[in-house]
């Protein structure tokens, strides 16, 4: 859980106190002009370790695996694959996979800004909003 940096219940915090564990449902993608509702698709993100899992649970898009570093309220992805426990993980070398998960790079770095139940990460390019799972 994120521990809010003031006494209110309901803040936003991007204090290193923040816990990204677990997973995370999409529910927002903001891009400019191109935003788009995902709260009834089922896209999910779920951290563990040092490992991120990008997951659409219809099966229609490739599920992503990342390499993750969280610095206070910075977090930095790199070494995507596309997910293959069967044939082995294939490292990506270009980024069109990632676009339906609100990537457009094949690094990228966020600031985190967290409350207890939502998350939003934030890059020069894209807002991405969460509701725990």
């Amino acid at each position: 859980k994120c521990a809010p940096s003031t006494p209110e219940r309901n803040s936003i915090s991007t204090g290193p106190k923040c816990d990204l564990a677990g997973m995370w449902k999409c529910v927002y993608i903001e891009k400019g002009a191109q935003s788009v509702e995902l709260k009834d698709k089922k896209v999910f993100w779920s951290f563990q370790g040092k490992l991120l899992l990008l997951e659409d649970k219809t099966g229609a898009h490739s599920w992503i695996l990342y390499h993750f570093n969280k610095k206070g309220n910075t977090l930095e992805l790199r070494e995507p694959y596309r997910y293959d426990r069967e044939n082995g993980d294939e490292p990506l070398t270009e980024p069109p996979l990632l676009a339906f998960y609100g990537i457009d790079d094949m690094a990228v770095t966020f600031t985190i800004q967290q409350s207890e139940n939502t998350m939003a990460l934030v890059s020069n390019k894209v807002t991405l909003h969460f509701k725990k799972f």
